[in-house]
């Protein structure tokens, strides 16, 4: 449930640019393209992060979810200044990429980590 509601932030902030009509610039425009593309990474990563047993793996999402949470409230996107809004996504945006890359990585490995058994 919490996941579907960051997944609509995200949603939210690709919406406030287009309905401001904000993108205007190819600054502007690349960053819409990739708040789409990120809510679908999102979406398959909370997925994947599901399936997992791995506890650390689920902590770093559940902190993720925390910081858009955060950052995306109303009193953090200002929906009326375009340049503090840009600049707001633009952060998130990169902060996510880095983040979500991360919780990817310990996925990943922990599906090629070998387990091993007491001999």
């Amino acid at each position: 449930m919490r996941n579907s509601i960051i997944l609509s932030k995200i949603e939210f902030l690709s919406g406030v640019i287009e309905q401001q009509k904000w993108n205007e610039s190819a600054t502007e425009v690349t960053l819409l393209e990739q708040l789409r593309e990120q809510h679908k990474q999102l979406e398959a990563l909370v997925e994947r992060v599901e399936n997992q047993s791995n506890a650390h793996i689920k902590v770093n999402l559940g902190n993720l979810i925390e910081h858009i949470d955060k950052e995306t409230k109303v009193e953090n996107s200002p929906t009326e200044d375009k340049a503090t809004f840009i600049d707001k996504a633009q952060k998130l945006n990169d902060y996510i990429t880095k983040e979500s890359e991360e919780i990817a990585n310990l996925i990943t490995g922990s599906e090629t980590t070998p387990v091993a058994t007491a001999g």
